[in-house]
């Protein structure tokens, strides 16, 4: 039996906040039929901050401690056992003060930009999965690329909708790209792509190390790489 854990999408917590985290676990590309085991949350110090049993498919419920650390440092340990099989998990986990699970852009969005396209995938009724894909690729983003992963911020949804509005939209010209290859789809998915860097340009995600919400620092701006060109300064908004 081989078991897989999904790590696409980082762990966010906002302080505070009463959460369900869920291990994604599969075996052999199903759904587990039993995985029980201890879910433990510690920041970065190493210092154990809540205990949760899992007893109950492979959920854990509970209420993010004031304790916990903003930015990233912190972890999770799942100690399982699944269809038989131990399994011991740990991930890094990135301190919020804002809710940032679950889609920062939807289909609705993508149509009402380019109403036209509404020919799905067969077996898809929406871009729905594509916007899923892209916020989880925005999040990733934003604790790879950006200084946020590190030290105390804010990290607000708002603020990344429209990156993942053109993550989204470079994912949904890409596809059609593919399938017809052409000419003006690549130009769409290309100009969503100079965008989405842009867009991280204008963000201006700050740190607020006082808790009282106005940044108290100089914005920094990420390096992603030669895919994701810097705009000249006469080009920035």
């Amino acid at each position: 039996m081989a078991l897989f854990v999904g790590r696409a999408d980082p762990v966010f917590l906002a302080l505070g906040q009463t959460v369900t985290r869920r291990l994604a676990v599969t075996n052999n590309g199903a759904a587990p039929t039993t995985a029980t085991g201890t879910y433990r949350l510690f920041d970065r110090a190493g210092t154990l901050l809540t205990t949760q049993s899992v007893t109950a498919g492979d959920t854990a419920s509970f209420a993010v401690p004031s304790g916990l650390d903003l930015g990233g440092g912190n972890y999770e340990s799942w100690t399982m056992t699944v269809d038989g099989q131990p399994l011991l998990v740990q991930r890094e986990v990135f301190g919020a003060t804002s809710n940032l699970d679950g889609p920062l852009v939807n289909s609705e969005t993508i149509e009402l930009l380019y109403p036209y396209l509404t020919t799905y995938p067969v077996g898809w009724t929406s871009w729905d999965p594509l916007c899923a894909i892209a916020s989880g690729m925005v999040r990733q983003d934003l604790v790879t690329y950006s200084r946020q992963a590190a030290d105390a911020t804010i990290f607000s949804a708002d603020r990344l909708a429209e990156p993942a509005l053109h993550r989204a939209a470079e994912l949904v010209w890409n596809l059609q790209a593919a399938l017809t290859g052409s000419a003006a789809s690549i130009a769409q998915r290309d100009y969503h792509r100079r965008e989405y860097r842009d867009g991280w340009e204008r963000m201006l995600l700050r740190y607020d190390l006082t808790g009282d919400g106005p940044a108290d620092t100089a914005p920094e701006y990420p390096q992603m790489g030669a895919q994701f060109p810097r705009p000249a300064p006469s080009a920035r908004r």
